[in-house]
């Protein structure tokens, strides 16, 4: 057994942690990030000389730091600026879900690590006994751990395809969005070596995204029935490998069983819906078509329905009738023209020379001059 001067064993029952634990503040609902705090801001470029390669980097959760002049957005939970949590070592405890756009890229539990001060970027003198730690990155990316005491771990993801979008400084003073659509391609770039502008020529490989790391802190006690608010990691294997990324859907990682059965539930009963809604929308119609079928013809052309839909609405003001009615005639109304354009029902109009006209000789006289 230890002696009280002794660090305590990870693997002990120990009630406190052997390094001074940097707790943030508990987390222990779910926290809905601003909708630009997602946004990639471009931070920079990286080149590669030996093998004349370049790339773009922007950075997610760094809205302040892309655009000084903008204003800070609560991206994290409890603080204002990562800047203030950075590093390895802080932690949100009791923290039970990751915020809304992350996923739980690891899980670390108290005893793994084979006595490493550092294991998948956590680190491991910090937990309490039972303890386990989730990292969560930001959406999409993908998380690679540090297992140096001074570093933190970091989310990540290469785009390589077209077109690849981020947010830029513009004037330092507002956010403008940028389209790449030249990765793959070869670029011009300008650099300045012994005070003289220089320029070389170098392949566009990729814009790269990168993120920072939450770790979020619980054991047993600190999560509740299955009916509350669920880890998002639910799905996850403890310790996670490197590397590792969400599926490509960005579906959450994990529903409680609770939760998939109200899913599951409300769905059945959306299509049982549709289906009855379907079958008495056909009836309806079906109905209405063995009356229609039943009338009897009618000479009235004011009998008929109207043919087409009603009128819709011209972009230029007014109404305009996708078709004429049915009770007016197929062409011009005569209201509202002076030629007759077809014969009115009980009308006559004359084709040919009125009939008291003569176009040819009247009948007793001879054909021909006469001397």
């Amino acid at each position: 057994m230890a002696s009280p001067t002794e660090p305590a064993s990870r693997t002990s029952a120990s009630t406190t942690a052997t390094r001074l634990r940097q707790v943030i503040a508990p987390l222990t609902t779910t926290f809905h990030v601003p909708p630009l705090c997602s946004a990639c801001t471009f931070v920079g470029a990286a080149t590669d000389p030996a093998a004349k390669t370049y790339s773009e980097i922007c950075a997610m959760y760094n809205v302040e730091g892309g655009c000084p002049s903008q204003t800070p957005l609560m991206c994290f939970p409890h603080v204002t600026e990562y800047q203030d949590i950075a590093g390895p070592g802080y932690f949100y405890s009791p923290g039970i879900a990751c915020p809304s756009g992350w996923w739980t890229a690891a899980t670390v539990t108290s005893g793994q690590g084979g006595g490493s001060a550092m294991f998948s970027g956590v680190m491991m003198d910090t937990f309490l006994p039972g303890e386990t730690a989730a990292i969560c990155c930001p959406m999409y990316l993908t998380y690679h751990p540090s297992n140096q005491t001074i570093v933190a771990g970091s989310c990540s993801k290469d785009i390589v395809t077209n077109p690849a979008t981020y947010k830029s400084c513009s004037a330092s003073t507002k956010l403008v969005e940028m389209t790449r659509t030249n990765i793959g391609q070869s670029v011009t770039i300008s650099y300045k070596q012994a005070s003289k502008m220089k320029t070389t020529t170098m392949n566009f490989t990729s814009v790269v995204a990168v993120g920072p790391t939450i770790q979020i802190n619980y054991r047993a006690q600190d999560l509740t029935s299955s009916s509350s608010t669920s880890m998002t990691s639910g799905s996850q294997t403890s310790g996670a490998q490197d590397g590792q990324s969400p599926s490509n859907d960005g579906s959450p990682l994990s529903l409680r069983g609770s939760t998939i059965a109200g899913v599951v539930v409300g769905a059945v009963c959306f299509l049982v819906g549709v289906g009855l809604a379907a079958t008495w929308v056909w009836r309806r119609q079906r109905r209405s078509k063995a009356e229609t079928e039943k009338q009897p013809l009618s000479d009235d052309i004011n009998a008929y329905n109207k043919p087409e839909l009603e009128a819709t609405v011209n972009p230029n003001g007014g109404f305009v009738k996708p078709e004429l009615e049915a009770t007016a005639r197929f062409e011009l109304d005569a209201a509202s023209s002076r030629r007759r354009h077809e014969l009115d029902g009980d009308g006559t109009m004359r084709r040919e020379i009125d009939g008291n006209s003569r176009s040819e000789l009247p009948g007793d006289g001879d054909v021909g001059q006469r001397g």
